[in-house]
């Protein structure tokens, strides 16, 4: 119980602050939405003069984007305003409110506060994919399920990755300086058919950072059914991860240095 009241509380406190900053949040959900727009149409253009690129086709490609851009608007909605604060309290000495509540500090700082402006962009995301899904002759529940699933493994990993970077910052001053390059990475790659790149890079994209997965396997699945290798590669992955994000923070609080 006391978990959802801090996640309410969170959710409340997220909303003051978009509200005292409209004009910030309304400038984030322009871009967001300009770069979504940019990024199909820039698809569309391209398969207008090959039909056929790695085996995906015009729709194929654009929910391909759009999964990539689904995923990457969850993560900055819910952690990325706290992954940012985070880095921020760690340097300057300011975790000690967090360390003597009666929440795990980990989970106190990773849901803070949230960016509900980019939760918009979520919204805008979510008709266009259905009107893409409509476009195919097939449909699995059982997938849809697990691609649902897949979604939120596919947040769980930006979220382990970043928070690995935060906790950085109790060993390296500038740790935060690789703060964002992941989303960036992820959009770059994620949104991108796997067979253009070589087979090094596609087993790397596959199991070491698995971006390639998420987005390149998931996709189908609310059209061709139910796929076990990509859920079973994310739990895998992401158990492992968060069990290293755990032992981080923890050795990374026997590190911090409070400012009072």
């Amino acid at each position: 119980m006391k978990y959802l009241k801090f996640l309410a509380l969170s959710i409340r406190l997220s909303a003051k602050s978009f509200s005292i900053y409209r004009t910030t949040a309304l400038l984030t959900i322009a871009f967001g939405i300009l770069f979504y727009i940019v990024e199909l149409l820039s698809g569309i253009v391209l398969f207008q003069i090959k039909p056929n690129i790695a085996g995906y086709s015009l729709y194929d490609y654009l929910l391909l984007v759009s999964v990539a851009a689904l995923i990457s608007n969850l993560y900055m909605t819910l952690f990325i305003v706290s992954h940012e604060m985070l880095w921020e309290s760690i340097l300057e000495g300011d975790l000690d409110g967090a360390l003597i509540r009666p929440l795990p500090s980990l989970f106190y700082y990773s849901f803070y506060r949230m960016d509900l402006s980019v939760l918009l962009n979520v919204i805008m995301t979510i008709p266009v994919m259905i009107y893409l899904y409509a476009q195919y002759e097939t449909f699995s529940l059982l997938g849809t399920l697990g691609f649902i699933l897949c979604i939120a493994l596919g947040v769980l990993c930006l979220y382990t990755i970043n928070q690995i970077v935060v906790s950085m910052c109790f060993w390296i001053e500038k740790g935060n300086a690789l703060l964002g390059t992941t989303e960036y990475l992820f959009n770059g790659v994620a949104s991108k058919p796997m067979g253009i790149y070589p087979r090094g890079i596609m087993l790397f994209l596959s199991y070491a950072l698995p971006f390639g997965i998420i987005t390149n396997e998931l996709w189908l699945m609310p059209i061709q059914g139910l796929q076990l290798r990509p859920i079973i590669i994310l739990v895998i992955w992401n158990s492992c991860a968060f069990v290293f994000v755990r032992i981080l923070w923890n050795k990374g609080l026997k590190r911090y240095a409070s400012a009072n």
